[in-house]
């Protein structure tokens, strides 16, 4: 936000999608259709389709003293390669998953970087929760008890541009 408008800047962006942690409801609702849903102990909490890296899902997302504090994204009957697709996209975008489980139809992947992004996927639903505690060094994550590091990269991520038509 511009400074002086007398809206504070907002958060971190959340991956895969235009919304940023902290913004208020108001700005979430001037960009996106979202009902009011039930939260825990009155939370405030709204529900709508999204679509999260292009991939069509539910999100709730939940609010702390009016400001966004974590999103949730659900995707039922989820395409394998969608699961590919968006563990690809947060390599791409510096995250780094550690993982419980990382097996074919049951990964259960806490994947760090500019937020913290909880990613479940059993059989062919992913569920994955965002929230701004992100940027916790790898060594503490890797000395956590029953985390090791992800043992299969989907698609090698190759940081050369190759142009057509042009001489290498």
């Amino acid at each position: 936000a511009k400074a002086g408008a007398g809206t504070p800047e907002t958060g971190v962006r959340v991956p895969g999608t235009w919304m940023r942690l902290g913004q208020t409801l108001e700005q979430m609702l001037s960009r996106a259709q979202f009902q009011a849903a039930t939260g825990p102990r009155g939370q405030q909490v709204q529900k709508g389709e999204i679509a999260w890296f292009g991939i069509p899902s539910i999100a709730t997302l939940h609010f702390r003293d009016d400001r966004l504090d974590v999103v949730e994204f659900l995707v039922e009957d989820a395409a394998p390669y969608w699961t590919d697709y968006v563990r690809d996209q947060l390599r791409l975008a510096g995250y780094r998953p550690w993982c419980r489980t990382d097996e074919p139809g049951l990964a259960i992947c806490e994947w760090h970087g500019a937020t913290l992004v909880n990613l479940e996927v059993r059989d062919r639903r992913l569920h994955a929760r965002v929230t701004t505690t992100g940027s916790a060094p790898a060594t503490g994550v890797a000395q956590r008890p029953g985390r090791t590091p992800a043992r299969r990269d989907t698609v090698p991520v190759h940081p050369r541009v190759f142009v057509l038509g042009r001489a290498a």
